[in-house]
């Protein structure tokens, strides 16, 4: 790896064939394309997420066990994550945390955080416009949110350690964060052990969801509501105002506008996601009958 810079290719075949061009010094690092599929699968899909084991294995077949390669969900050469698995947002923002935490450089195509769910090129190159430019939109904020949390604890300085490997959830330590994902939309609630974290460190998300945790004896009990991702260290959590949401819960009906939806204190962003109600509870929200 130049100490300047580097170059990384696109290698659009299987994982031996990436390591070759690696190995043979044609390029330093490759687009990720064959762990790519499985992060998708495992996710969108809803494999087992003991399938992330087979991608940290790959990873280790490259230089720095993969520190350099360049991982993605969405490109400008396939369909999108949401076109293969429609609707399915809550395993999207949980891919997006594996990508971001775990190794590697993480790229985010454009359209992902405006919910853009293109087919085969150039059904994938959708115009951004078409978006009005949204950053109220529901994956715009969780995307934000995990880029400042990625920018806070820099895990790519930390070792990745798998504490949790199971059908529906996943958890990694790097550092002093533990990283728990899963590919389900329900609340899950699971003990993960094996932490080298000191007894009474009190862990909070650094996402959205306002959970905090004490580690005890190297163990610690966590609830993903509604399956959405953590991101647990000891700093404080963000605080997010009453419109900053995990997971819009409606609060609205068939039909209804704007200043009815403001009338009975929720929020109103509009939303180009199917299915994601554009009036929708607030944080600590009272309702207005």
């Amino acid at each position: 790896i130049n100490a300047e810079y580097m170059g990384i290719g696109e290698v659009f075949s299987d994982q031996s064939c990436n390591v070759a061009y690696i190995d043979q010094g044609a390029v330093d690092a490759t687009l990720d394309y064959p762990n790519s599929w499985i992060i998708k699968n495992v996710f969108g899909g809803q494999q087992s997420l003991k399938g992330l084991d087979g991608v940290l294995s790959n990873w280790n077949q490259f230089p720095q066990n993969g520190r350099y390669q360049a991982t993605f969900l969405d490109n400008h050469d396939n369909p999108r994550f949401l076109n293969v698995y429609p609707n399915k947002i809550t395993q999207l923002k949980n891919a997006i945390v594996w990508l971001m935490f775990s190794t590697g450089i993480p790229i985010i195509y454009y359209g992902t955080e405006q919910g853009f769910s293109g087919g085969a090129d150039p059904a994938n190159r959708e115009p951004l416009w078409s978006s009005n430019y949204n950053t109220n939109s529901d994956l715009y904020i969780f995307i934000n949110a995990t880029i400042n949390a990625r920018k806070n604890l820099k895990p790519w300085t930390y070792s990745f350690a798998t504490k949790y490997s199971a059908d529906q959830v996943y958890a990694w330590q790097k550092g002093n964060t533990l990283i728990v994902v899963s590919n389900q939309n329900y609340n899950i609630k699971v003990t993960i052990g094996g932490l080298s974290i000191a007894s009474g460190t009190v862990l909070n998300d650094q996402l959205l969801s306002g959970f905090s945790g004490t580690v005890e004896n190297g163990q610690i009990t966590v609830t993903l509501t509604n399956g959405l991702p953590l991101v647990l260290s000891g700093g404080s959590g963000p605080t997010p105002d009453k419109c900053t949401v995990s997971n819009r819960v409606d609060c609205g009906y068939v039909g209804i506008n704007q200043q009815q939806c403001e009338a009975k204190g929720c929020c109103w962003i509009p939303s180009p996601t199917s299915g994601v109600p554009w009036c929708y509870f607030a944080n600590n929200a009272t309702l207005v009958q």
